[in-house]
């Protein structure tokens, strides 16, 4: 989304807070001022991987030396903490929610197709593609008490802050790939030549 931090903060100024010709009437952006002034005193958390999605290994070792940079300068580098949340719950939760909110404009005629690849799915069965065809069927029920799980995985995920002030990790599996205009489930990311999520 950005290409320097200068870039984040004009994007920032952007994004942040709610629109102001609605609910923004009257609201003023008021942020806490930076928890550290020095870089050496950030305590950073590096994910390098994740339990549902590979990371190409010219993300990983970028994001590998930038962890060994910012080592080198002084910050607390660290790789794991019992405050992080289950990533792979994080994501299925995610995937669910996300395509629930894509079955409002599923055409009626992909509805019965869908409907019955989500039944043939084996209960044990928690892949991310499984996730999204859940997500694509649940029941208003079903999405909110995925929501309420999303809420308390937001509580574990604003915890692990209180530890540590950056967590760094990869944005997404791979490098820009070229913008494809083919039909969306025949997508697939290539991840160091094997075929990954769909795009």
């Amino acid at each position: 989304m950005a290409r320097s931090a200068a870039d984040l903060e004009i994007e920032l100024a952007v994004v942040a807070g709610p629109d102001k010709l609605t609910e923004g009437v009257g609201y003023k952006l008021a942020l806490p001022p930076p928890r550290r002034d020095k870089l050496p005193d950030f305590r950073v958390l590096v994910i390098d991987s994740h339990p549902l999605c590979p990371t190409a290994a010219s993300v990983g070792a970028a994001l590998n030396g930038l962890a060994e940079r910012l080592g080198k300068l002084g910050c607390t580098i660290t790789r794991q903490s019992p405050a992080l949340p289950d990533l792979a719950e994080t994501s299925r939760v995610y995937r669910q929610l996300l395509t629930a909110a894509f079955a409002a404009d599923q055409p009626s005629e992909a509805h019965e197709r869908i409907e019955a690849a989500a039944k043939a799915l084996s209960l044990d069965d928690r892949s991310l593609a499984a996730s999204g065809l859940r997500g694509l069927t649940m029941s208003h029920a079903d999405w909110i008490r995925t929501s309420r799980i999303r809420g308390g995985l937001r509580l574990r995920w604003l915890a692990l802050f209180q530890e540590v002030d950056v967590v760094l990790c990869p944005p997404m599996p791979t490098v820009a790939f070229p913008h494809d205009h083919s039909p969306q489930f025949s997508r697939h990311l290539d991840i160091d030549g094997t075929k990954g999520a769909v795009q």
